[in-house]
C-alpha cells in the first residue's frame, strides 16, 4: 500500500529541473517535485486512500483538531524528492525528502542504496560514493552519473553502527529481512518498534560480491549554489570520522572531505557552459582527486611486498582504484615495473648479451627494449578493459 501512495505522488509531481548553472543537464528521472497546489493534491489522495494509510506511509500527519496535514518533510515548495525504485518501472519502495526517508526510521543512506542504479554507479566510479548535504546537490550529482547518498549526522553513529552500515551498503538492491531491521538501521537513540512484515523463509538469494571497500567523499560545499560555504554537517561528520580513524579501524577504504578551490569554481562555470555531461562528470572526478582532503581509513594494514608478477599486478590494480592515494598508486606501479624488469626483461638482456653473433645480440637487445617500452601500454590497456 505505501508503494501505491508513493507512485501516486510521483505521478502527480513534475520532473525536477536542476538549478542554474546546471540547468543544461537533464535531471535524473528519479527526482520530482510536488505541485504548488498541495491542498488539491491532498484532497485527491484522500479520495484514493484512507487517512490511516496515508499516515502509515508517512506522507501526512495529524494537525490541530485531528485534521490531516502534509508531513513537514514533504511540505516544502519546489524541494526535490527522490523516488527509490528497486527495479526500473517499478513502484517506489521509498521516498527521500529533506535528507530523510519519508515515513520510515530507515536511514536515508540505506534507502538510497536500494535504488536500482546505485550499484551500477558505484562500480563505475570504482566504489566511490559522494555524500550530499542537500537534496538539490544529490539531484545534481546523480544527474551527472555519480553515486550519491544523502548526508546525515554521521557523528551520531558509533563504531558498530558504522560498520553495520558499511556491510549493508554491500548488499543487493532489495529490502532487508525483518530480522536485520534493528537499531543500527535507525538513528542512534531512535525509539519505536520494528516495521511489521512477514518473516522471510527459504534460502536467501546471493548478492553481488564487492571485493573492495567503499571510498566515502563528503561534499563540503554547495553544488546547487556554486559556493564554497562550509557545510556544518559535513565538517562535523568529518571530525567524527577522523576521531574514529585515529582510534579504531573503519570499514571504508578511504574517506575524504571535498571542497574545491576558487579556481575550480571558475573552471566549473566553463565546464557547464561548453562541455557535455560526460566531460563534466570526468572534470568533477578530477576535481575531487585534486581538492579532497583524504585519509586512508586502514593505514595500519601493511601489505607485504609482492614477490610474483601476479601479486604485483593485483596490488597495482587495487591501488589504481584508490585515486585518493596517488603516492600508493605510484609505488605500486614502480614495484610492478621493477618486477617486470627483473623477471621478464633482464633475462632477455642476459640471453642477448651471451650471443656470439653481433646481429643476433643486437636483435635480442632491441627485442628486450621494445618489450619494455610496450609494457606500460599493455598495462593501461588492461586497466581500460577492466573498467
Amino acid at each position: 500500500m505505501p508503494e501505491d501512495i508513493y507512485e501516486a505522488l510521483a505521478q502527480a509531481g513534475s520532473a525536477y529541473q536542476l538549478p542554474s548553472p546546471w540547468h543544461r543537464i537533464p535531471c535524473d528521472p528519479s527526482f520530482f517535485v510536488l505541485p504548488d497546489d498541495k491542498a488539491t493534491l491532498l484532497a485527491k489522495l484522500q479520495r484514493q486512500f484512507t487517512d490511516a494509510d496515508l499516515i502509515q506511509a508517512g506522507v501526512v500527519t495529524t494537525g490541530a483538531a485531528q485534521t490531516v496535514v502534509w508531513h513537514p518533510q514533504l511540505d516544502v515548495a519546489g524541494a526535490p524528492i527522490w523516488a527509490i525504485r528497486a527495479k526500473p518501472n517499478q513502484k517506489p519502495t521509498a521516498l527521500i525528502s529533506q535528507l530523510h526517508t519519508v515515513g520510515k526510521k530507515t536511514w536515508a543512506v540505506v534507502s538510497a542504496y536500494q535504488d536500482h542504479r546505485q550499484t551500477e554507479l558505484i562500480a563505475a566510479a570504482d566504489d566511490q560514493v559522494v555524500v550530499a548535504y542537500s537534496m538539490r546537490d544529490a539531484a545534481i550529482l546523480r544527474s551527472i552519473g555519480l553515486a550519491v547518498v544523502p548526508g546525515g549526522p554521521w557523528n551520531r553513529l558509533n563504531k558498530p553502527q558504522l560498520d553495520f552500515l558499511c556491510r549493508k551498503l554491500r548488499i543487493p538492491s532489495q529490502s532487508p529481512p525483518p530480522d536485520t531491521l534493528g537499531a543500527a538501521w535507525m538513528w542512534p537513540g531512535a525509539m519505536g518498534p520494528e516495521e511489521p512484515g512477514p518473516k522471510v523463509t527459504g534460502p536467501k538469494e546471493p548478492g553481488p560480491k564487492v571485493t573492495h571497500p567503499l571510498s566515502l567523499i563528503l561534499a563540503n560545499w554547495s553544488l546547487a549554489a556554486v559556493n564554497l560555504t562550509d557545510s556544518g554537517a559535513a565538517t562535523t561528520s568529518w571530525a567524527h570520522l577522523v576521531e574514529l580513524y585515529r582510534h579504531l579501524e573503519l570499514a571504508f577504504e578511504t574517506f575524504g572531505l571535498w571542497k574545491p578551490s576558487e579556481k575550480h569554481l571558475q573552471q566549473l562555470g566553463y565546464q557547464l557552459q561548453y562541455q557535455d555531461v560526460n566531460q563534466v562528470r570526468a572534470w568533477l572526478l578530477n576535481c575531487m582527486a585534486e581538492s579532497a582532503t583524504a585519509m586512508n581509513a586502514n593505514p595500519r594494514v601493511k601489505r607485504p611486498p609482492a614477490r610474483t608478477l601476479v601479486e604485483a599486478f593485483r596490488a597495482w590494480q587495487l591501488a589504481e582504484r584508490n585515486w585518493m592515494n596517488p603516492v600508493g598508486r605510484q609505488k605500486a606501479y614502480e614495484q610492478l615495473c621493477e618486477l617486470i624488469d627483473r623477471q621478464r626483461f633482464d633475462p632477455l638482456v642476459e640471453e642477448a648479451l651471451q650471443a656470439s653473433d653481433p646481429l643476433e645480440r643486437n636483435a635480442g637487445l632491441a627485442l628486450a627494449e621494445t618489450s619494455r617500452l610496450l609494457q606500460p601500454l599493455v598495462m593501461l590497456l588492461t586497466e581500460k578493459i577492466r573498467r
